[in-house]
């Protein structure tokens, strides 16, 4: 490893402790934490207890049980998708050195300084161990077609078939290997993806053993019809999404903020919080600015591909589409980046390098404002969440029907989701008390997070209560929060 790429290594890992130390726990990060807590402590995975989350613990569990190993070790929930995301810079280099090794500096700069890679590595979300094993799978794969040796043949069987253990949409990365392979030799094609298959088996025979469906809450409802948690997107709607241009344009908003869902509530978030919005503007136009530049060498690498280098990444590509026409995020692809900077490094020539790099400086720069905001906003919510902590004891239950995730991590109280198998089923305000009693709720808590967005019965719940006296409440300038006892 030369001197150029060590300090570009180092600095990408130093970007990632950095957005670690600011970037705050948020949306899917706080169940996923309070799940490794509770692996951690019962040496065991939830299914319908609270800690759960907002649904029974479907999700395949690669990523909270290693994360709960790592937790149980240092004792620091949040270690685990930094250090994914550290290893994931070394596989990576290794993948573009035995590979692409014309790109390999450029392209493990680029992964270096890409705000998606960076700030999956500062949150818990499983996506830096899918880029992990994703990248993985690949180097093992183009080894073998190499060499032809066994043992490469069977770890990107096994990088593929982690994946798979990863999230439901790992099954990319075995979809896709697999029918790379099957263009030339359709017997290992098949034998690669039935053994993937197998190896990933278990935990999916687990689901369809407590949910009748193998992907639950996905494509079905198995046991549990009318759940709240069931995904099964009518046909024309996921169609809809996929060739509406506008969700392309949020998605690679999104891609380019790099926090997850940040294409839907960014400028709300900033404009809300920012002090001089003469600063606003300014570093917005740089961002947009920086977004065209970063979408010009893209498309200027993407021309320079050969058919045979494009086929894996275009099927990588293509096939994440199929997650991605159900709810439009960027992290849907998280299979196919690891060839993005290898793409992108390909279209760069050497005078151009430094217009490349000041853009996605920009970008990163962008990302990380986002995250100080996110974290400025959530710590105005911390003064709640203690007065919960001090006034709630730890065998009562809470319902806090929009920020189930939230109420459990700090908290760190026993907070039941709502309409979801193992919560409170509220089908009417008439009957809401009655549920809630059956349930033992003892508090009901509400909060100004997101609460103009409320809909259906998460609404109906906070004015419900809204018309009592709180037990406790906290409220400064458009702050605040509340807890009525039931």
């Amino acid at each position: 490893m030369d001197s150029k790429i060590s300090a570009v290594i180092i600095f990408g890992i130093l970007l990632r402790i950095l957005f670690w130390t600011t970037a705050p726990v948020t949306g899917d990060a706080t169940f996923h934490l309070t799940i490794t807590a509770y692996i951690a402590e019962h040496k065991t995975v939830p299914v319908f207890e609270d800690a759960a989350g907002p649904n029974p613990f479907w999700y395949p569990p690669l990523f909270h049980l290693s994360s709960a190993i790592i937790y149980y070790i240092t004792g620091v929930d949040r270690l685990a998708p930094l250090l994914f995301g550290i290893l994931g810079i070394f596989a990576f280099y290794k993948f573009t050195k035995n590979h692409f090794p014309k790109y390999n500096t450029f392209s493990t700069a680029i992964l270096a300084l890409m705000p998606f890679h960076i700030y999956y590595s500062s949150i818990a979300y499983p996506e830096t161990l899918m880029f992990l094993v994703a990248t993985l799978a690949y180097n093992s794969y183009f080894n073998w077609m190499k060499n032809k040796r066994t043992g490469e043949f069977f770890n990107a069987v096994g990088f593929s078939s982690l994946a798979l253990m990863t999230h439901y949409y790992g099954f990319i990365v075995l979809c896709s290997v697999a029918a790379h392979l099957a263009i030339k030799n359709k017997k290992n094609a098949i034998l690669f993806f039935t053994i993937g298959v197998i190896l990933s088996s278990p935990w999916y025979l687990r689901n369809y053993a407590i949910f009748g469906n193998p992907l639950w809450p996905k494509l079905g409802a198995g046991y549990y019809k009318g759940d709240s948690a069931i995904q099964a997107l009518p046909l024309a709607d996921a169609v809809y999404n996929v060739l509406n241009p506008k969700r392309w344009a949020g998605t690679y908003f999104d891609f380019l903020m790099g926090a997850p869902n940040s294409g839907e509530d960014l400028l709300e978030k900033t404009a809300a919080n920012a002090g001089n919005k003469a600063i606003l503007w300014l570093g917005a136009v740089m961002w947009f600015v920086a977004a065209l530049v970063f979408l010009h060498f893209l498309f200027k690498g993407l021309n320079c591909l050969s058919i045979k280098d494009a086929i894996l990444p275009a099927l990588a590509f293509v096939i994440s589409i199929l997650p991605y026409s159900g709810n439009n995020l960027a992290r849907m692809f998280v299979c196919a980046i690891p060839f993005i900077p290898v793409i992108i490094a390909k279209g760069i020539g050497s005078r151009q390098s430094l217009t490349f790099f000041a853009a996605i400086i920009v970008l990163t720069a962008g990302s990380y404002t986002y995250a100080y905001t996110n974290m400025k906003v959530r710590e105005e919510y911390t003064p709640f969440f203690n007065l919960m902590k001090e006034r709630i004891g730890s065998d009562e239950r809470v319902l806090m029907p929009y920020k189930v995730g939230e109420c459990l991590y700090f908290s760190k109280k026993r907070c039941a989701r709502v309409g979801s198998a193992g919560g409170v089923q509220i089908v009417d305000e008439e009957e809401l008390e009655e549920n809630i009693a059956e349930n033992r709720i003892s508090y009901v808590c509400c909060t100004s997070m997101n609460y103009d967005s409320l809909r259906g019965y998460n609404r109906m719940v906070c004015e419900h209560y809204s018309r009592g006296q709180p037990s406790f409440s906290y409220v400064k300038n458009n702050i605040w929060g509340k807890c009525w006892v039931v």
